[in-house]
């Protein structure tokens, strides 16, 4: 029936010969949301892709990781406020066994810091708590990417914003959630001279560049960046942030846009791969 998922436990086998796998379907489960641990035959109940199923798919699970969000982002902002860097990393930590680190990011911080936002903006809050919620924000990022494994030889990625934009929070994110992915990213933001960027990517080579504008007074600068940019080098951009909430057309001089409604970090992460493969004459 549409809008209902139903789960079949299958195993990949290899053929050698023809050198392809195919799936062979050992049991059907029913319903995924019906589906429990007992349901799984005893050799398989282990599997790591099977617990991560049935964690994401399970009634009882998704009510625990919805109530420990709830209590996480209370406790978060109150952190941020405070401007208790090690306490809010202790939250992050806390979340690993129920959200990963997009998780994190799209359903604790980033909704905490869009509350913010809307309490300064409605006066509930001053302006210097709204700048020590933001800065201690920048330090819980810092402590999660100190926590995050590096390999090399990492295919190379740029992250700047046009002259004048002065809110970086959201490319540490971005910075935090590609390196804990294998990338080797490069983060020049907030807002430097157009020249020092063009000057970097010589410099680098990176194979990807993106561009974060938040403010919709920055988006002309962006478009003279881009343009600059492709000018010089034949490298793919990619351009989000929520200024682009306020653009009416989709015309960057042919960089590819990340539309705000598509800012989850998977969404984030898709564009990226799907810009990585194209391939400029």
């Amino acid at each position: 029936m549409k809008g209902i998922e139903y789960a079949y436990l299958v195993k990949s086998e290899w053929n050698a010969d023809g050198k392809t796998s195919r799936q062979q379907t050992i049991k059907y489960l029913g319903r995924s949301s019906d589906v429990e641990l007992e349901d799984i035959p005893t050799q398989y109940q282990q599997d790591p892709k099977i617990l991560s199923f049935l964690s994401e798919h399970s009634p009882r699970d998704l009510n625990k990781k919805k109530i420990l969000i709830e209590d996480f982002s209370k406790k978060l902002y109150l952190l941020l406020a405070s401007a208790d860097v090690d306490s809010a990393t202790r939250i992050y930590e806390g979340s690993r066994n129920v959200l990963s680190l997009e998780e994190f990011y799209d359903k604790i911080l980033k909704p905490v810091m869009y509350d913010i936002g809307m309490k300064w903006e409605k006066s509930e809050i001053d302006v210097a708590t709204e700048h020590v919620c933001t800065n201690t924000a920048y330090g819980l990022v810092a402590a999660i990417n100190e926590r995050i494994s590096k390999s090399d030889n990492r295919e190379k990625i740029l992250l700047c914003s046009p002259d004048g934009e002065l809110h970086g929070l959201s490319a540490s994110v971005i910075e935090s959630i590609l390196e804990s992915r294998g990338y080797r990213v490069f983060n020049a933001t907030p807002s430097i001279p157009a020249d020092s960027i063009i000057t970097f990517i010589r410099n680098t080579e990176p194979d990807l560049i993106m561009i974060s504008i938040t403010l919709p007074d920055n988006l002309k600068a962006g478009e003279r960046l881009v343009k600059r940019i492709s000018s010089e080098f034949l490298i793919p951009i990619l351009v989000g942030g929520l200024a682009l909430s306020f653009r009416r057309d989709n015309n960057f001089h042919g960089a590819i846009i990340s539309k705000p409604q598509e800012n989850s970090m998977e969404d984030v992460l898709r564009l990226v791969r799907s810009s990585l493969k194209i391939k400029k004459p």
